[in-house]
């Protein structure tokens, strides 16, 4: 039983520490998208919010 908790958590470890890594970890702000994705751009300029 021991030598599999040991076993559980050596093959648990590389997941924890690369979930952090993730390309899309964080938050995304709005000037990220507007300066890496042209077309996010321009309809984040065309949009006129309705009330």
């Amino acid at each position: 039983m021991f030598k599999q908790l040991i076993l559980l958590c050596a093959l648990s470890m590389p997941l924890i520490s690369c979930a952090a890594d993730a390309p899309f970890s964080g938050g995304i702000t709005t000037d990220v998208l507007l300066s890496d994705y042209d077309k996010f751009n321009e309809q984040y300029k065309a949009f006129t919010p309705t009330a």
